[in-house]
């Protein structure tokens, strides 16, 4: 089994013959028992400190916060919208900016959402 036996018969033989070796031999491994135990709990602290910044904490103040917007003009998926949100910020304004002063044809700019139909005529 992997050499466990025979590590633990050989230190069997020599705490036989001398009682101070069996001492330092105890010390190292549980100092490498602890060692390993602090890196395994450091490991879980930081992916927890990780999870926590990335999923949970509220953003800072000032800080943008991706929202679909639907943009008539521009026919592209959403997974690239929130890619040029998050790395190219005036490109992303830019397409909010255009989307917003363009208007399909039809519509009448006095009155906005309201169509340009014909007036009924008047009545004398």
């Amino acid at each position: 089994m992997l050499g466990f036996l025979k590590k633990k018969k050989q230190t069997d033989a020599k705490s036989s013959e001398d009682g101070a070796a069996t001492a330092p031999a105890k010390k190292k491994k549980g100092l490498k028992k602890w060692i390993f135990i602090m890196l395994i709990l450091g490991g879980m602290g930081g992916g927890g400190y990780f999870a926590y910044v990335k999923f949970f904490a509220t953003p800072p103040e000032g800080t943008r916060i991706y929202t679909s917007t639907p943009m008539a003009h521009v026919k592209l998926p959403q997974e690239m919208m929130a890619f040029s949100f998050e790395q190219f910020p005036d490109l992303y304004d830019a397409l909010v900016i255009y989307t917003r002063s363009t208007r399909p044809k039809g519509l009448n700019r006095s009155r906005p959402g309201h169509r340009n139909l014909p007036t009924p005529p008047r009545r004398l």
